[in-house]
Formats: C-alpha cells, structure tokens, sequence
C-alpha cells in the first residue's frame, strides 16, 4: 500500500471503535453520523482484510487483528498530530531528550558540569552521552548518532559542512604543581624548555596550538610524556616535575592543587565551538539546549571577570 492511498480518516475511526466498542459512541466522538461511521467500519475491513469487530449483542468485540492494530494506530495518529498541533509538538519539545556529545575533558569539566548542575531542575534531559572526539565525529554528526560536538575549529575536511558557533575563548597557562621550581622566579622561555614536559596527544590530527608556536621560533620541548586526556596530564603535573601547558579552565575546573603562569611566548586563543548538523538549525529542543549552553558558559566568562 502506498502512503497517498491511505486514509488518515479510517485511522481515527479505528481508534474511536477500538476505544469505545461501538459505532454509535465511535460517530459521536468523531462528529458524524452512524451510517457515516459504518462505512468507514467497511472500508477499513476491507483495506485489512479481516472484520475487526464481531456484534456480541449491543458491543463490538474486536478481533486479535483489531488489537494488535491498537498499539500501532495510537503511534501513528499521535505522530500526525505532532506534525499538525502546535500544543502536541510543545509537548514533545518539553519531553526528556537524550543528548548525545562528542567532546573531550575540557568540554566536559569547563561547559557540560556546570551547565548540568544548572539544568538539573529545569531541564527534563534523562540522559547524556559523552565520547570522546575523533575523525569519526564527523560520521556520527552526519548519520545523526551524535547531537552536537564541542570542539576547537580544526582544518579537517568534512567539517566545513557543520555549524561552528563559540563557546569559550581561553588562553594556555603553564601548569605545575604547587612549589615547582619554574613558579620562583622569571618563567623565562628557556626555563620553560628545560623542563621536562607533558602533552596531550590530539584526539584530532595536526599540531596543538602551542606545538605550531613553539616550532615557529624553531625550538623544541622536552616531551617526557604523552597521555590521552587533559585530566591525565593535570594528575601528572600535580604530583610530578613535569609541566603541562593547557588551557586556563580547564586548570581551574579541576580542582587539582595546581599553579599556573603565563606563557613566556606567544600562543593563539584556544576557542572552543559547539558544532552540530545543519538539520538540526530549527529544531526547537536541539535550539534550547545549544542557547543554554552558551548563555550558561558566556555568563560564567562575565562572572569570572567582574570579580
């Protein structure tokens, strides 16, 4: 059957009759007339080949095909009054929405942790999944598995079919452990490179912001060790000798007993962006929850500012 051949009207009838067991209360529910009703009884009978409902006195009984129908014809009609009744689609706006996010520790610690500690009243979310960001994010923002990526703006291609809106400007810090010798003192830029470092290996290919500066001048660092998040890498220089270059919140967000110093050199901005599917531009539930995230994290950059 094709979907042009089908008759929305013998939907609502079905479900009115499977309600309510009667023709008569059935046409009254849809604002007809009982022959009216009766016709459409026959229609349906027809189009399903099977009676749908037998007379045991002055009730329809319906057969097993009419209640194994039931469950389906609900779906189905409450899909098409999503479509046309502007209360069902607010309904369905307000329901609980799984949101699935392709960030890394920074994305985690800096904007979804206090975004969720504000929405956890407000907003009906039953679940967030978080996987970390790899070349196959831009699969998954395409095939619809993941909602929305927060993420810095890499010259990958693909990417450029996405939306790109900021989230966080931030700038990378020296970061060591409380008591470090590089926090006495001038942090000179060769004090900074004698140090023994370490760095986060990229979830995204190409060099860090801080890798291009550092080979701009044409020196190097003394990388001592490579781990795969930001966490690992603050742990580290927390109870080691080593130095971690990072963004400045992510520092903060941490908790860990850490110090900071400016860079002796100059590193571009680390900005990150929530990037999602041009589909889901209108989408009034994926709408309100990309504004509350960067309300929430803009608010949070104006706090931190005033004080």
């Amino acid at each position: 059957m094709r979907i042009e051949d089908v008759d929305f009207n013998g939907l609502r009838a079905l479900h009115h009759l499977l309600e309510t067991r009667s023709v008569t209360q059935a046409a009254r529910r849809l604002g007809t007339t009982q022959p009216n009703m009766s016709r459409s009884l026959a229609r349906l009978r027809e189009v399903f080949g099977d009676p749908l409902f037998v007379s045991t006195g002055r009730a329809l009984e319906p057969t097993p095909m009419a209640l194994a129908l039931q469950p389906d014809v609900e779906r189905a009609l409450w899909a098409l009054r999503t479509v046309f009744d502007p209360m069902v689609r607010q309904k369905r706006e307000d329901e609980p929405f799984p949101l699935r996010v392709a960030t890394s520790d920074y994305g985690t610690l800096v904007v979804l942790r206090p975004w969720l500690a504000q929405q956890a009243e407000a907003r009906p979310m039953t679940t967030l999944r978080i996987v970390q960001p790899s070349l196959e994010t831009i699969g998954a923002l395409e095939r619809g598995e993941v909602d929305l990526a927060l993420i810095p703006r890499v010259d990958i291609d693909g990417l450029e079919q996405f939306v790109f809106r900021p989230i966080v400007d931030d700038e990378h810090v020296i970061v060591t452990r409380r008591g470090h010798p590089l926090t006495r003192g001038r942090a000179t830029f060769e004090r900074y490179l004698a140090c023994g470092h370490v760095v986060v290996g990229n979830a995204l290919p190409g060099l860090s912001t801080v890798q291009r500066a550092i080979a701009r001048l044409e020196r190097s660092r003394d990388v001592q060790v490579r781990v795969p998040s930001l966490l690992l890498a603050l742990s580290l220089a927390a109870e080691t000798e080593l130095v971690a270059t990072l963004p400045a919140r992510i520092v903060r967000a941490s908790g860990l007993p850490l110090t900071t110093r400016p860079l002796p050199f100059e590193v571009e901005p680390f900005t990150l962006h929530v990037v999602f599917h041009p589909r889901w531009t209108t989408d009034p539930r994926h709408r309100s929850i990309r504004e509350s995230l960067i309300s929430s994290s803009t608010a949070r950059g104006r706090s931190r500012a005033s004080t």
